[in-house]
């Protein structure tokens, strides 16, 4: 019953974490070369499949402080466009998933930031 409740909840395999991170590892990294080889259809899996990624990953963390749905889908929607920005960069070697998690661990540090930066400056405590 754990197991099944694990697997639900945090998106992984009944055999465990890792498993399922070296396949999702595997596939994305297949889905970026082949995309950079000129596979247009391998893109568009590619984002698919990030996208449930980052949801979940971002989701997770984002519960903790309390904020909205629409929060989380602005920091994947931006992850996405960052990605997309350096996606020719890629060279093959660095985990792909690596790099989606610290990019959107940067921008909703970045967003979060700014929203208790707000908070603060609406209290004008400093005068």
């Amino acid at each position: 019953m754990a197991a099944t409740f694990r697997a639900l909840n945090l998106g992984w395999s009944a055999a465990g974490p890792d498993m399922t991170m070296k396949a999702t590892e595997h596939e994305l990294k297949t889905l970026l070369m082949d995309h950079l080889a000129g596979d247009p259809e391998a893109y568009r899996a590619f984002l698919e499949k990030v996208s449930v990624l980052l949801r979940q990953f971002v989701g997770r963390r984002l519960f903790r402080l309390r904020r909205s749905e629409q929060d989380v889908e602005d920091i994947v929607q931006e992850t996405l466009i960052a990605i997309h920005a350096r996606r020719h960069t890629y060279d093959g070697e660095t985990p792909v998933t690596c790099d989606l998690f610290f990019t959107s661990i940067s921008i909703a540090c970045n967003r979060h930031f700014y929203f208790f930066w707000q908070i603060l400056s609406d209290w004008n405590f400093l005068v």
